[in-house]
């Protein structure tokens, strides 16, 4: 379960948990008997990534962290030490993400499917999460995102857009994301 490493470390108060429609009694079976079910809010998400952040976002406004970070449910993967270290530079540099080198040779390709530039891995990353941000900056940048009608694909992109750099820092290669079903190490 993607939250247990968080609950583990002892370093965070509140967890909002973002569910589909209609979705949050069968997220709450699936923390029965955790217990660290009482400590978790359910909030229900929006029609995008972006979105379901956002109102996640709002749902902590009253409580008025400092920091917040935000991690996708389908990485569930992700260590204890890379939850320190990302919210250690966080409050070091008001945000930080991990990410890792791609594996594969990166390539921009046409509208017609033909090759049109083969990119340079060295400054290249892919990012991961959870990423760290100081709350009332990623919350304000994620305000303004929500009216400029652009699609942002994670948190450090709309904290770019509207507040600033963002450091990077190593991430893990067993941080993987669950897209595909062998991403769980099942057959194709």
């Amino acid at each position: 379960m993607a939250i247990t490493p968080f609950v583990e470390t002892g370093l965070f108060s509140n967890f909002v948990v973002t569910v589909p429609p209609g979705g949050e009694e069968a997220a709450r079976r699936s923390l029965v008997g955790t217990g660290f079910e009482e400590m978790i809010i359910f909030q229900e998400g929006g029609e995008t990534r972006q979105h379901s952040v956002f109102k996640g976002l709002l749902v902590l406004e009253s409580r008025k962290p400092e920091y917040v970070l935000i991690h996708d449910g389908a990485r569930p993967w992700v260590t204890r030490e890379l939850i320190v270290e990302v919210l250690k530079k966080s409050e070091e540099y008001n945000a930080c993400i991990p990410v890792v080198p791609p594996l594969d040779a990166i390539k921009t390709v046409d509208e017609s499917g033909f090759i049109v530039s083969h990119l340079d891995r060295k400054n290249i990353r892919c990012a991961q999460t959870p990423q760290g941000f100081r709350y009332r900056d990623i919350l304000e940048a994620h305000r303004k995102a929500s009216t400029d009608g652009k699609e942002y694909p994670d948190d450090s992109e709309v904290y770019c857009t509207y507040c600033g750099r963002v450091a990077a820092i190593s991430g893990d290669p067993a941080n993987r994301k669950i897209t595909f079903v062998f991403d769980l190490g099942g057959a194709r």
